[in-house]
């Protein structure tokens, strides 16, 4: 190689590590100044792996977990106690079983507050109602639309509580139990409720069961826990006539809520 080759091979390579040199110093600059330009294939602190795509397969979504609604103020001439509020669609995920656990949830509304809690937490909510829906499954074939004969002896037979059917309750005697700190569970025409909140009036079954937590005189109105309300359920007020209109049972002989008027009367078992 001549002498003049050997000094363009010098300078052209010279040239070559000046450049890298360079362009290194402008990419960590860029970096420094907007870290939004380094992207890393690590999850950030704070941030789960599951918003991460995975061999080129979407994120699997974990369910909607339904935040309790919460009480209202209440209002002057409340006579209403405290009863922890269960979704019958615990993790938001209205299909299934989910779709018509309205009886299961009031159930468990109401296990809660003969237990003293305060509130009741959306995983134990759900293993309580599915080991319901199992007995329920084993004594009657099903447990969807359970009437008031089925629901106060699934009560009767797995829960702490006790519970009776009052035929044609009325208004004065479902404040009475209320007056004396015991929760009332009615079936309900659900579609006679009127309540925008609750998605089967979309679709899904017309039968319904809430519990009746309290009651005003003054603006004549029953408090309920309404387990199908997943945004106001808690507290949810229902004028006395249009309430006492839908308290009617299941008829299985029609598959309509077609029954009578009926009301499920709960009191505390004594201690063994």
């Amino acid at each position: 190689m001549g002498k003049k080759s050997s000094v363009y091979l010098i300078i052209f390579l010279g040239l070559i590590i000046v450049g890298y040199f360079f362009t290194a110093k402008i990419v960590g600059e860029n970096t420094e100044k907007n870290p939004a330009n380094y992207k890393s294939s690590q999850p950030e602190a704070g941030q789960s792996g599951a918003d991460f795509t995975v061999g080129g397969k979407p994120p699997v979504k974990e369910p909607k977990i339904l935040e309790t609604p919460k009480m209202p103020e209440k209002k002057i001439a409340d006579v209403v106690f405290d009863i922890p509020y269960v979704n019958e669609a615990p993790l938001g995920v209205f299909a299934g079983p989910w779709k018509n656990a309205c009886e299961e949830a009031s159930i468990m509304m109401v296990e809660g507050y003969y237990l003293g809690k305060k509130t009741i937490e959306n995983k134990e909510a759900e293993e309580f109602m599915n080991m319901l829906f199992e007995k329920e499954n084993i004594l009657y074939g099903s447990n969807s639309n359970s009437d008031a004969a089925r629901t106060a002896e699934i009560i009767n037979k797995y829960s702490s509580y006790g519970a009776f059917i009052k035929e044609n309750p009325t208004l004065e005697e479902i404040k009475s139990e209320i007056n004396q700190g015991r929760p009332v569970l009615t079936p309900n025409y659900g579609f006679g409720l009127k309540n925008p909140n609750i998605p089967f009036l979309l679709s899904g079954s017309s039968y319904h069961m809430v519990v009746v937590i309290g009651y005003n005189d003054q603006t004549r109105e029953f408090i309920t826990n309404d387990s199908g309300d997943a945004k106001t359920g808690t507290g949810y007020r229902y004028g006395y006539d249009l309430f006492m209109s839908t308290v009617r049972d299941y008829d299985y002989s029609t598959n309509k809520v077609s029954g009578p008027s009926r009301a499920i009367f709960t009191f505390p078992k004594p201690a063994l």
